[in-house]
């Protein structure tokens, strides 16, 4: 792929990204059903808990005392996740024809990474949540801040790691065919 066509591409895909940005501050908890759903049911599920959808408002779980909503919903994680996605797309990509041809494939693992990522992250501080670990030194909402951040970080670095790495092995094989 020519540097004139991954720059075609980077402007094209920063733009979509600060639309999608502006269009998320517009957002509620019913156009990020999406994302709360599957997080919602993985916790359902791992924990015997019951949730409760509340239209504009998101999941709510009244055994827990915990509303799963908007600000809760990963979507600005996986916003993110496309970023380092994008660059990979444009690096390993031989041609533009091969990058819309992985790009739903992009598109797709992102999205998965968003509901593990966040999964992981509501159950860790449901978790904590139940205990005095660090609350006397850490108010409440930091500690939960600081646990978001060091998830999300977490999964952003492996999974680019971790692709990078296989998309490695398929250029040499590619490369150097047996």
């Amino acid at each position: 792929m020519s540097i004139k066509q991954k720059m075609l591409l980077t402007v094209a895909g920063s733009l979509i990204l600060i639309l999608l940005k502006l269009l998320l501050r517009q957002s509620d908890a019913d156009d990020l059903y999406f994302l709360l759903a599957p997080v919602s049911a993985i916790i359902e599920a791992t924990g015997n808990y019951h949730a409760q959808f509340i239209s504009g408002a998101g999941f709510f779980f009244r055994d827990l005392h915990v509303i799963i909503n908007k600000s809760c919903s990963g979507a600005t994680f996986m916003l993110t996740a496309l970023l380092p996605a994008g660059y990979l797309l444009l690096s390993y990509s031989r041609n533009v024809k091969s990058f819309f041809k992985t790009f739903p494939i992009a598109l797709l693992f992102v999205y998965f990474l968003t509901i593990l990522a966040n999964t992981t992250r509501i159950l860790t501080a449901i978790k904590l949540g139940g205990t005095s670990f660090l609350m006397g030194h850490i108010a409440p909402e930091k500690l939960h801040e600081l646990l978001g951040m060091i998830t999300y970080l977490f999964y952003l670095i492996s999974a680019f790691l971790l692709t990078e790495k296989l998309l490695q092995l398929k250029s040499r094989k590619y490369a150097h065919p047996a």
